[in-house]
């Protein structure tokens, strides 16, 4: 019966095993016609949607650049923030508040979207103290959101493209700009409602056959540039880009950041998962926190089994039951007596008596019996004949070989006697 049992563990730890893989191979398929939607387009990634190359060459070439791991309330006094398709962690009403009141002050915002629109959304909430407007009707958001969208994605995009500057925006000697996206500002709407009542107004600056790339819009004192292509800047698209002779990405940005040289460049990390505080877990993909789970819990199943095959520890019976100090004196006092060395137990009682004794006169442990005495004549600290009666018990016991048990004792009745009689008095 018990081995019909260990076998049923065993096959219920393998079908385990077996669900969760499939369960995790699931999770993989699942999001491989999504994987655009798990890239991380971070300043620490030196994968091809990283931004590593664009923040190391900015500070090659001398430009003062940081990371921003905290919440857009604590950014610097006047800066530039590169804010790339962030996802990993929302932006709130009150950081949109912040955000929008750190630009009026003249700062500059360049915000990179397009496999995640919703963030144009999270930055139109109400920039007032009171929480964002709830007396629209609750159907009308999806609604125009899904329009939007609908309007941003395009259809069958283009591998890479080149858009050029609008004649309006820009003058004649700006760079163009070579675009990898899936999404472009609808031309008609280039903003969504919500935002676009926020900041006032959108201009067009750079364009190609498909729609706008790039939108400006004044907030203030500062200006906030939108761009649906983040991969212009990345770590692929700024190595694309040096192979093509009419495209000039990093010079489009740098034109940019040329007219205010002395602010810092702050790229936004606090959205990508890299807040303070933040766990290497929290920063995990999900097919390896899946993997984590499996191993703990086929780790757990295999603790349970080894434990039911080999059954609870037991301590052996000799190492239940602790033994007590008066067993071990019992057995010491024993064991003395079988062997007869009583002589053994005069000199422990003369070398405790002599110890104690010259702690409180001051003397050597080695100094003669006689020494004790005078230093008790002179500074009485015990009874004096009955210290002269000890040592010479002592004295004529150390003659015999082995000293009569019984006289040993009536010695070691006196000592205590004598030393109780000095505490108590």
């Amino acid at each position: 019966m018990r081995r019909r049992l260990e076998l049923a563990a065993l096959a219920l730890v393998i079908v385990t095993c077996i669900v969760l893989s499939a369960l995790s191979s699931k999770v993989g398929s699942d999001d491989e016609h999504t994987i655009t939607d798990r890239l991380v387009r971070s300043s620490y990634y030196t994968f091809p949607e990283g931004y590593k190359a664009l923040y190391l060459t900015l500070q090659e070439l001398g430009y003062p650049v940081s990371r921003q791991s905290r919440p857009f309330a604590l950014l610097p006094p006047h800066g530039i923030v590169l804010i790339a398709d962030p996802y990993r962690a929302g932006i709130t009403a009150y950081e949109s508040r912040q955000l929008f009141s750190w630009l009026r002050r003249g700062n500059t915002a360049l915000v990179l979207v397009e496999q995640h629109p919703s963030v144009l959304y999270a930055l139109s909430r109400a920039d007032s103290g009171a929480p964002p407007v709830a007396e629209k009707d609750e159907d009308e958001k999806p609604v125009v959101h899904t329009d939007w969208e609908s309007q941003f994605a395009i259809s069958n995009p283009a591998a890479s493209t080149v858009a050029y500057p609008l004649a309006q925006s820009s003058s004649t000697d700006a760079q163009p700009l070579q675009v990898n996206s899936s999404c472009r500002f609808p031309r008609q709407a280039l903003l969504p409602r919500e935002l676009l009542a926020k900041v006032g107004d959108a201009q067009p600056l750079y364009a190609d056959a498909a729609g706008v790339v790039v939108v400006s819009s004044h907030v203030g004192a500062g200006e906030i540039i939108w761009c649906c292509s983040p991969w212009s800047f990345s770590n692929v698209g700024l190595t694309e880009n040096q192979r093509q002779a009419d495209a000039g990405n990093l010079d489009v940005l740098l034109a940019l950041i040329t007219a205010r040289s002395d602010r810092p460049i702050v790229f936004d990390e606090y959205h990508h998962g890299y807040g303070t505080g933040m766990s290497v877990l929290s920063l995990a993909p999900a097919v390896t926190r899946w993997g984590l789970a499996q191993l703990i819990l086929v780790l757990l199943l295999l603790l349970v089994l080894i434990a039911w095959r080999l059954g609870p520890i037991r301590l052996p019976a000799s190492a239940r039951y602790t033994r007590s100090r008066a067993e071990y004196l019992t057995s010491m006092a024993g064991l003395l007596q079988r062997a007869g060395a009583t002589e053994m137990v005069r000199a422990r009682l003369e070398l405790q008596l002599k110890r104690e004794l010259s702690r409180r006169f001051g003397l050597a442990v080695s100094a003669d019996s006689t020494q004790f005495l005078a230093a008790n004549v002179l500074h009485r600290v015990v009874e004096q004949s009955l210290l002269t009666t000890i040592f010479q018990r002592l004295t004529v016991l150390q003659a015999h070989h082995r000293p009569d048990q019984n006289a040993l004792l009536n010695v070691a009745i006196d000592i205590h006697t004598l030393l109780h009689q000095k505490k108590s008095s």
